[in-house]
């Protein structure tokens, strides 16, 4: 829910004391701070948030792909991008000797 949430909203970082997910007025409900507390250490230890102020845990920055998943994307990127720029230099060598027997 916390990810989802703040992807949605392209939110990079949770103030803890100050996010609408703890609460829900139309029941009358709030989490206290300890679950608050227990819910954020959970959500870091998952791999999706790391805190900025580690000494107060007030501020949470967003990880929306843990950085595993973000290595691997660019890992396949660049590899595409190698097999193009392959497919390239190729192409460019075949148009280049074609031209010098014309």
């Amino acid at each position: 829910l916390i990810l989802d949430y703040h992807t949605a909203k392209k939110i990079k970082t949770l103030i803890v004391h100050d996010c609408p997910l703890w609460s829900n007025s139309s029941i009358k409900r709030q989490l206290s701070n300890e679950d608050v507390a227990i819910v954020m250490e959970e959500f870091c230890k998952s791999g999706h948030g790391e805190w900025e102020d580690e000494g107060t845990k007030t501020r949470c920055r967003i990880l929306w792909r843990k950085p595993e998943q973000l290595a691997s994307d660019i890992y396949d990127w660049a590899e595409k991008k190698m097999a193009l720029l392959d497919l390239f230099a190729r192409s460019t060598s075949c148009i280049q000797a074609k031209m010098l027997t014309v």
